[in-house]
């Protein structure tokens, strides 16, 4: 089954292939369907999409950590207020207090 997409796309269900102007498209990305006009919304690029820095996906990661319990963030806040403390205790050593 084929779906006419926005021209001059064109998508082959059953395949996974995407042809744009008929010229096969390897690298794509779906990134939406309307069930209403079984359209789909696809990013398409010529050549592999290069991948963000590697920092970049670690924040990401970061971003999507599940919640938590209250217990944990309580612990973690210890753990940085320890941490906290450490530093200014030694400041106040190094300048004599």
């Amino acid at each position: 089954m084929q779906l006419q997409l926005n021209k001059p796309y064109n998508f082959n269900i059953a395949t996974g292939l995407i042809y744009v102007f008929g010229e096969k498209v390897e690298n794509y990305f779906i990134v939406g369907y309307d069930p209403i006009t079984s359209q789909y919304e696809l990013e398409v690029w010529k050549y592999p999409k290069p991948l963000p820095e590697e920092e970049d996906v670690r924040k990401g990661e970061e971003m999507y950590k599940p919640p938590m319990s209250q217990i944990d963030r309580i612990r973690e806040l210890e753990e940085q207020v320890k941490k906290l403390q450490e530093i200014i205790d030694k400041l106040m050593k190094e300048k004599g207090f």
